[in-house]
């Protein structure tokens, strides 16, 4: 202890020195005063002892520290305890390092704490989404569950009706079978019994034609004729017949006629409509209006002899005869010496409508056949064998046509227009192309009376008006006449648009008239749909305004297609037969443009 204090004294602590000693020893775990350093050393034995030495040091350093040097120490206690000094130390070093690791390992594992708390949260809202999407799937499977339960019942609900309409369509089925069966019974017994008609038919058209046989015997001698043919047509039938006539007989006629006439004159064909509507014109005077004064017994042809010398003839034949009672077979008198004046001057007196024999229809077509080709300045005779058929094939059957006609009770009559009569809805039909107004240039075809009754209307041509409403010419009147088509004499003084037109190529004429007749057919059809489809009042059901209409003409305008315009044309027409039915076919027809 001594020695300690020698110790000392021979090197005493400067105010400096003692100023530099730590008040507190920063070493970590003695920082806090004994009873921390007693706790961090741990409970053993070993350290407790290590503890008290080292405790006795550091009072005795700190009793140097506050300057108290008086106290007293064991050499043996500060030797012991310097030799339990470095063992503490050592121990301090050790459990540092060990903090330092475990430091290290508790950031580490707070590092991995923190990442497996990311990945918690992650699979925590994984789990919410699949949580979510379990909810979602099981409100999907109960819904899917109930659509199928109800699809369910619906399916034994339409079970339940397919077995009941195949129950009742089986009936049905049934009950047709047997209803076919009882039909086929009852054709079969129609079928015996029509045959069974059928014999006794002809049974009676055999005693028909024995008696019509005996009936000609008894009155052979009174001039009366009687066939199978004597049966009064119904006029009906007759309407029928006529417009058959028209349309596959005298139509072509007129065609074929045209196309002869312009082999030996081109420019015919610049005016075809017109030329054929003239022809048409032609055939329907000469055959069907000839042919009817011919069965009427009003054939212009024959000589008629007047009253006074049909007299004088009478009074010369009693007394060079000796007859004095000839007014009782004046009738008969009278048709012998018509008769005879005819034949005299190379006449043809025909017999009444009902008693023509097959010569007859001869004598009458070849007279009819001169006639026409008379009026249209054509030689029957040097006509191709083919044209002079369609002509006599067509006259004989006008006239088959005219005794049918004459025949019906009461009799059909025809009759033609002529120019300047004003058009009437209920007696004229415009031709194609031409207006269904104004005055009648020429008619087509006759109208078919009955008692002065309309059957079938007159097909005629109207006047057309310019823009400043004054008449046109007559297309006809302007056009090369019949005489230009003589095959024996040529054109004398032709137009001088002839000389312009031989300069124009065929293909540029062709084209020309093609433009011609697309852009008349165009303006007269728009004329027609204004004046009668949008300015007309009738036509109260038509509800277009004045923008649809004017929509309407600016299509109608730039149709370049003649045969839209000539079906537009046609169904015009219907609109004066079935009123707004016909409407609604021409507007199914425009919207189509």
């Amino acid at each position: 202890m001594m020695e300690f204090q020698e110790t000392n004294n021979s090197q005493p602590e400067t105010k400096e020195q003692v100023e530099q000693f730590p008040k507190e020893k920063k070493i970590g775990l003695i920082d806090q005063g004994k009873n921390t350093l007693k706790s961090m050393l741990g409970m053993s034995r070993t350290n407790e002892q290590i503890y008290n030495k080292l405790l006795l040091v550091y009072n005795w350093l700190c009793a140097i520290y506050d300057g108290q040097p008086d106290t007293q120490f064991e050499y043996s206690e500060i030797k012991v305890a310097y030799e339990n000094i470095q063992p503490a130390l050592n121990l301090i070093n050790r459990l540092l390092d060990d903090k330092e690791k475990l430091r290290q390992q508790l950031t580490e594992e707070e590092q991995d704490n923190e990442s497996l708390n990311r990945e918690n949260r992650k699979l925590e809202k994984i789990c919410q989404d699949w949580d979510r999407d379990y909810k979602s799937l099981n409100k999907e499977l109960a819904r899917i569950t109930a659509e199928r339960n109800n699809f369910s019942l619906l399916i034994g609900r339409y079970q339940g009706q397919i077995e009941t309409l195949q129950k009742e369509l089986n009936n049905k089925i049934s009950n047709y079978h047997q209803q076919i069966d009882r039909k086929n019974e009852e054709i079969e017994t129609l079928k015996k019994e029509n045959q069974t008609i059928v014999q006794n038919l002809a049974e009676l058209e055999a005693s028909k034609g024995r008696l019509l046989t005996q009936l000609a015997s008894v009155k052979q001698n009174t001039g009366t004729h009687y066939d199978g043919t004597s049966d009064r047509p119904q006029h009906h039938v007759l309407t029928g017949e006529y417009k058959t006539l028209k349309e596959q007989y005298l139509d072509p006629l007129a065609n074929s006629l045209f196309t002869l006439m312009a082999t030996s004159n081109p420019e015919l064909k610049q005016q075809r409509r017109e030329k054929v509507n003239d022809i048409k014109a032609d055939i329907s005077a000469i055959v069907l209006i000839g042919g009817q004064a011919i069965m009427r017994g009003e054939n212009t042809i024959s000589i008629e002899l007047l009253s006074g010398m049909l007299n004088e003839m009478l009074n010369l034949f009693s007394q060079k005869l000796g007859i004095f009672d000839i007014q009782g077979q004046l009738s008969q008198v009278s048709e012998l010496l018509t008769k005879a004046a005819n034949i005299a001057q190379g006449k043809v007196q025909y017999p009444v409508p009902g008693k023509w024999q097959e010569d007859d229809f001869k004598q009458t077509i070849r007279e009819l056949s001169d006639h026409l080709c008379q009026k249209l300045h054509l030689n029957f005779t040097s006509l191709n064998q083919d044209i002079q058929t369609e002509i006599q094939q067509s006259i004989n059957n006008a006239l088959i046509f005219l005794q049918r006609a004459n025949l019906a009770d009461p009799p059909a009559f025809l009759s033609l227009e002529s120019e300047g009569v004003p058009f009437h809805f209920n007696y004229h039909e415009a031709a194609k192309g031409y207006d269904d107004e104004g005055k009648i240039i020429k008619a087509i075809y006759p109208v078919y009376l009955v008692n002065s009754e309309v059957k079938v209307k007159a097909i005629v041509i109207t006047e057309t008006t310019t823009t400043t409403g004054q008449r046109n010419p007559d297309p006809a009147h302007n056009s090369i006449r019949y005489e230009t088509l003589s095959p024996t004499e040529p054109p004398s003084n032709p137009p001088a648009s002839v000389t312009k037109l031989s300069e124009i190529s065929e293909d540029e004429k062709e084209k020309m008239i093609a433009q011609g007749m697309l852009q008349g057919k165009r303006e007269t059809l728009i004329k027609n749909v204004k004046t009668r489809w949008i300015d007309n009042a009738d036509y109260s059901y038509y509800g277009g305004d004045k923008d649809s209409d004017n929509e309407l003409l600016e299509k109608l305008a730039n149709i370049t297609n003649i045969e839209v315009i000539e079906q537009l044309e046609d169904e015009l027409i219907i609109i004066k037969y079935f009123g707004s039915r016909g409407t609604f076919m021409v507007e199914t027809q425009i919207t189509k443009i």
